[in-house]
């Protein structure tokens, strides 16, 4: 293999990738980024076996071929080059020369042979969604999903096609996130499945990292294909493929409140601001802070036997009983930093059941948070 290309794409191309690299493998060939180059462009692939990423990045091949390098290595190489021109030859031995400018790089790579094959992307029953709807959808889920792995089925995000719409649920039994939205689909596909949390956090990476490109206008859909075991997706030149995680999701309708007895509207960034700042004085033993409704006022205060006492207050339109109710800070701040509008309502019903949160901006898109004893 010989190619030459430009360092910034190069560069780019690895960061798209080397995430999903495995650390703890047992593989050392999972460690590496499978690199190919044929017509005008090279590919660049990196899996952990459960989760795999392919770019492609324009090249000037003078000799095809294939190659996988350590990822680490490779990228604070290409990082520190002197020259916006990079070449890289590969021998019949698996040596690799990397030149730029009057730097030279030798590294031993291990053959393409080695390294495990990554599903292709099938264009069979595909369907787009719109980009920045999709990122969307995700940060205001992700942060609900669970981290604890012996519930496996809540590590992930579950993802249902239905009548057009795409609903994404999380949940950690302490907390749940929905949201809903019409893609604009075909009514009679249907599928019903859960991404593994590293899956959603990649593919919401690559969505980040192309919208903050600038240099030239980037595709504003992902193509979705969804297999019996795997999803896929695609967008621009780049490819996520992930596992799916087995089994059934929990039935999360029957935990979204039909009724609530009270309804707050209170701006979001003061309740957001306030909230972090009583959590100041909160600790990883004592992580609840008390939130008091009182007349046309929000009282939030906590309280930690040796550390100290904080209160602030949010005015709000309120003229019922009083009311005492604890919740996890991190929760609030999580929805609250994440639901994207001026005011949001909080839905109450007594300090023994779930706070739901929803956006004034009539969004089909819900937050419940389970309140802590006092």
């Amino acid at each position: 293999m010989e190619i030459s290309c430009n360092r910034g794409e190069l560069l780019a191309g690895i960061q798209t990738v080397q995430t999903v690299v495995g650390t703890k493998s047992t593989l050392p060939v999972l460690a590496n980024v499978l690199l190919e180059a044929k017509g005008k462009k090279m590919d660049m692939t990196a899996t952990d076996l459960e989760v795999g990423v392919r770019c492609s990045i324009n090249v000037e091949v003078s000799r095809p071929g294939a190659i996988t390098l350590p990822a680490k290595t490779l990228s604070e190489v290409v990082r520190e080059l002197p020259s916006e021109e990079v070449n890289i030859g590969v021998d019949e031995k698996n040596r690799v020369k990397i030149n730029s400018g009057q730097a030279i790089f030798n590294l031993m790579g291990l053959p393409k042979e080695d390294y495990p094959v990554l599903p292709k992307f099938k264009t069979d029953g595909e369907f787009s969604i719109d980009r920045d709807v999709l990122s969307d959808m995700i940060k205001k889920t992700i942060f609900s999903v669970s981290q604890d792995e012996t519930r496996y089925v809540l590590c992930g995000i579950y993802f249902r096609v239905e009548k057009g719409k795409l609903t994404m649920v999380s949940t950690d039994g302490r907390r749940l996130s929905y949201i809903s939205k019409d893609i604009g689909i075909e009514k009679k596909k249907e599928a019903k499945i859960i991404i593994p949390t590293k899956a959603v956090n990649e593919l919401n990476r690559i969505l980040t990292q192309i919208a903050t490109r600038e240099e030239e206008e980037k595709e504003s859909k992902v193509k979705i294909s969804i297999e019996e075991n795997q999803v896929g997706f695609m967008v621009d030149d780049t490819i996520l493929i992930s596992r799916l995680i087995e089994g059934h999701f929990p039935n999360y309708e029957q935990v979204i409140p039909r009724s609530s007895e009270i309804k707050l509207k209170i701006n979001t960034e003061e309740l957001l601001q306030a909230t972090r700042r009583v959590a100041l004085l909160t600790t990883e033993k004592s992580s609840s802070i008390r939130y008091s409704l009182k007349k046309n006022k929000l009282v939030i205060n906590a309280n930690t036997e040796g550390l100290g006492e904080a209160r602030d207050v949010v005015g709000i339109d309120y003229a019922g009983g009083e009311m005492e109710i604890a919740y996890n800070p991190q929760f609030l701040i999580s929805v609250l930093r994440n639901i994207g509008c001026e005011e949001v309502y909080l839905e109450l019903t007594n300090s023994l059941n779930p706070c739901l949160i929803r956006p004034t901006t009539g969004e089909d898109y819900i937050s419940i948070v389970m309140p802590m004893r006092i």
